[in-house]
């Protein structure tokens, strides 16, 4: 049931940390300057990159927006992609 889910999420020790201000302003930033093509052009294209989103993740569009970054980094020249 739904009830017996929320407490096993609130039991959970890797689950419901409390996320600051800062921590999203600075995910967010970096998701807005990493989809830029001059940022993109920046990066170090031989550094491996490993990007994990789940179709549960509602933050990777249920694990569809990750296969589409993955896509954009590879067209970028950034060598060595993993997407799980």
């Amino acid at each position: 049931t739904k009830r017996e889910e929320v407490i096993k999420f609130i039991d959970d020790v890797y689950c419901g940390f409390r996320v600051s201000n800062q921590l999203i302003y600075q995910t967010v930033k970096y998701m807005m300057d990493s989809a830029n093509v001059k940022s993109l052009k920046q990066m170090n294209h031989n550094m491996p990159i490993l990007l994990i989103s789940g179709k549960d993740d509602p933050f990777g569009e249920y694990g569809k927006g990750i296969k589409i970054l993955g896509k954009i980094y590879k067209k970028a020249g950034i060598k060595h992609i993993t997407v799980q």
